[in-house]
């Protein structure tokens, strides 16, 4: 097979669901579309011949596998019809069909969906990540942590769920956010020790044992509004004209020490080696007072748009957004 004449078939995930119950959230729904004509964009300009297709159902997947016989799948699905466990459905019925397909395998992306999860695998690696503690509804309010912590769904991607009232610091806010997240995501909450410090995304490509790692990226807060907390909030990523987008600027490549830099990246790979990450993935680190890399999060399917943050960081190593995406392939081709 000639790889540069292969027939690409993207597949994208929309969710009506989203416009009835939590139409505030839409805006990373929307960009997905974006995103996959991009990329068909990309595709088309190195040589690919490309289809498309939004999919509401694993059923609509293997519909279109079957009608345009693809050669490999560019796979854009993070929830099917609103509902987040559909990522890992979606890979595992491409798994199943025996297609080549971008990105991380349904084992990863159903750990990376559940933040304990998650976090319980980093730590038993001895990879940093904060304290933390999940309750189910039901459970009661006790976390045995100190103040401040932060509270989020357990199921969510995209800092859906994460706004300036998400960092509390006593008992009374803590049991109000929990019951928040309960009721409106109808999911466990997650409750980190806060890591009050720089905060850096760590772009990463390649299979295992053949990693790049991007240069890092800050989040310079210096703009953000005083009487908010220094987080990526929702609308910080997502709401161009707010006081949270414009005063949360990415810096990259970041101004840091080479020794710290080599701490962070050699966390973030560690990280991405231990979920199983292909082909692409960002990890998202906090430094600890203590000069510890936290894992905060691990993204397997972060945005590849061409504004978003792993694009940005593949530029600041030379990459187009075409050798990107051709990178991307190139990897799912090796694996």
């Amino acid at each position: 097979m000639n790889r540069k004449k292969a027939n690409i078939l993207i597949l994208y995930s929309y969710s009506e669901s989203y416009e009835k119950e939590r139409p505030h959230e839409m805006a990373a729904e929307i960009e997905v579309e974006e995103v996959a004509h991009g990329i068909g964009e990309a595709l088309m300009n190195i040589g690919f011949t490309v289809d498309m297709v939004h999919i509401l159902t694993s059923h609509n997947i293997k519909d279109a596998v079957v009608k345009f016989r693809p050669e490999l799948v560019f796979n854009l699905c993070e929830a099917l019809n609103g509902v987040a466990s559909g990522e890992t459905l979606a890979a595992q019925t491409l798994e199943d069909m025996d297609m080549k397909y971008t990105g991380s395998g349904p084992s990863t992306l159903k750990v990376a969906l559940d933040k304990g999860e998650t976090k319980e695998l980093l730590l038993s690696k001895g990879i940093p990540s904060p304290p933390f503690k999940v309750l189910q509804e039901g459970d009661g309010f006790e976390i045995g942590l100190g103040f401040p912590v932060i509270v989020k769904p357990l199921n969510e991607d995209g800092s859906i769920g994460i706004s300036r009232e998400s960092v509390v610091n006593d008992e009374v806010t803590l049991e109000r956010r929990i019951k928040y997240i309960h009721n409106l995501y109808n999911q466990p909450a997650i409750i980190e020790s806060y890591i009050d410090g720089r905060e850096f995304n760590v772009g990463i490509l390649g299979n295992p044992g053949d990693e790049v790692v991007l240069p890092l990226a800050e989040m310079d807060f210096s703009d953000f509004p005083d009487e908010i907390v220094q987080i990526c909030t929702y609308k910080a990523k997502w709401f161009k004209d707010c006081a949270e987008y414009k005063g949360s600027v990415p810096i990259c490549p970041a101004i840091i020490l080479p020794e710290v830099e080599e701490k962070i990246k050699k966390v973030a790979l560690d990280a991405y080696r231990t979920l199983g990450v292909r082909g692409y993935g960002r990890i998202d680190i906090r430094l600890g007072a203590d000069g510890l890399p936290y894992v905060i999060d691990v993204n397997p399917n972060p945005s590849i748009s061409r504004e978003s943050g792993l694009v940005r960081a593949s530029s600041a190593a030379g990459f187009t957004y075409e050798r990107l995406i051709s990178k991307i392939v190139e990897c799912t081709f090796e694996k």
